[in-house]
């Protein structure tokens, strides 16, 4: 493991600001909600941190008073420096981030000198021993924390001072001039902080145990934009985003381990080599039958019936192999009828399908089941209702899916929907089929004709268009 990714708590600090009560702004409850998940998600079992590491700063009124003792303990940290900020975020004249604190002026003018500046934090940095140092902004406009802009003269300052020290990463929860979303309700909190939280302590399936900055990013923001929330933006610099921020909450099942991965490359590599010498030696068999028949055949019916002989061979007469599916079915238990009638369609038209139903039985895992059909099927039919979008390992599913084919050029996922729900997100730039509504027969035909295009790449009628008399 790199160095760099080691974290020594002794010399460690996280320190955690949030702003919920304000004289000139509109109040925030949702972050001190927020300061506290974060800090609950930070000294719990995933992250590690021991509590007295971190320092929690709620409603702070003076900026001065604030600024000493954050520029203290910047200063003073050695190892990893994790800071985070939640309550209303600003953009000042000169476009830095203004922090919100209890006594920060909505006046543009007032409001540099009466709130928490990302310069300020900046030049602390810029003094900071730490050789890692995260910043995590939750608030509006706090996408300008992530905008190397050199021609402001501070801003270049500080990143010619932090290159010379590795590991600096900066994530916000939105983009330089865009709003950030908080919950309504008795207990709310901010949409990122929420997402983010609920993203490390579920888990990331398809991910090694640790959890590293630049593997939890792509999650967090396809988790946001499939909820049509505030895309987040991130910062690197010199490795930053190598540190382990977490343990990987999923079974070690679900997990991917590099070594476990490096050994089943080598035996499946090994296996191929082996099969692929023993499909020569058959073909040289099946190539001197063939030319035996030859030899005794003199009518040209016998030769096309040589012929046909030949291709059977050589194509295995359009057996699949045992272990790969044309279709995995992916649906939740809700919709088992649903995902069952598909799977019968497909299956009477000569399709080899994978459904959890029938397929994963008594004493079987079904969660290394579920992985091994994701990866071995040549296509993905996710069956898109209410209930399914709100499953985790839906979800988790045909997102799997979609990392192995992002651009759609295999068409390994097809979105099915069987009722009239929205389809988030990266599900929305995907062509789907709507089942919904139809009779049977209406159904089955309107099933057939879609996944037999998916496998070709074309649905050209059968019979030819007609001319469009005007």
């Amino acid at each position: 493991m790199d160095e760099l990714t080691a974290p020594d708590f002794s010399r460690s600090r996280a320190i955690l600001v949030g702003t919920s009560e304000y004289k000139y702004l509109p109040q925030m409850p949702a972050a001190a909600n927020s300061l506290d998940r974060i800090k609950n998600l930070l000294t719990g079992p995933l992250c590690g941190w021991p509590s007295e590491k971190v320092d929690v700063f709620l409603n702070e009124n003076a900026l001065g008073d604030l600024s000493f003792k954050l520029a203290k303990m910047i200063v003073e940290t050695s190892d990893v420096l994790f800071f985070y900020y939640v309550g209303h975020g600003q953009s000042t004249l000169n476009e830095d981030l203004c922090m919100g604190l209890v006594d920060t002026s909505a006046d543009p003018v007032e409001r540099e000198f009466s709130g928490l500046l990302m310069a300020a934090i900046r030049r602390m940095l810029s003094h900071s021993r730490a050789r890692v140092r995260v910043i995590v902004l939750d608030c509006c406009f706090s996408g300008i924390a992530t905008e190397n802009r050199q021609g402001n003269s501070d801003e270049a300052e500080y990143f010619a001072d932090i290159a010379k020290v590795s590991g600096a990463y900066t994530l916000t929860a939105s983009e330089a001039h865009a709003p950030a979303r908080y919950e309504a309700g008795p207990s709310p909190l901010t949409q990122f902080t929420k997402n983010f939280c609920d993203l490390i302590q579920h888990g990331i399936p398809g991910e090694p145990l640790p959890l590293t900055l630049n593997l939890i990013f792509p999650h967090l923001r396809d988790r946001l934009l499939e909820q049509s929330l505030p895309a987040p933006t991130q910062l690197n610099i010199d490795r930053g985003s190598s540190f382990v921020f977490a343990r990987n909450a999923v079974s070690p099942e679900l997990r991917f381990d590099p070594r476990v991965e490096v050994e089943r490359l080598r035996i499946a590599l090994r296996e191929a080599q082996e099969r692929e010498s023993e499909l020569r030696n058959t073909a040289n068999d099946l190539m001197n039958e063939l030319n035996k028949l030859r030899s005794r055949s003199s009518s040209s019916q016998d030769r096309r019936d040589l012929s046909k002989a030949e291709v059977d061979r050589n194509e295995g007469n359009g057996k699949p192999d045992s272990d790969t599916w044309d279709f995995f079915v992916s649906y939740t238990g809700a919709d088992l009828q649903w995902a069952e009638w598909v799977a019968a369609v497909l299956e009477d038209a000569g399709y080899r399908v994978l459904i959890q139903a029938w397929d994963f039985v008594v004493g079987s895992n079904w969660q290394l089941q579920m992985l091994h059909g994701i990866r071995s099927s040549a296509r993905m039919i996710a069956l898109l209702s209410s209930s399914y979008l709100s499953s985790v390992y839906g979800q988790s599913e045909w997102q799997a899916t979609l990392r192995a084919d992002p651009d759609g050029i295999q068409r390994k996922l097809l979105p099915v929907r069987i009722e009239d729900c929205p389809r988030p997100g990266l599900l929305d730039t995907i062509v789907s089929l709507d089942l919904f509504g139809l009779d049977e027969d209406a159904a089955r035909r309107r099933l057939l004709q879609a996944v037999a295009g998916a496998v070709s790449g074309r649905v050209k009628p059968s019979e030819k268009p007609k001319f469009p008399f005007r």
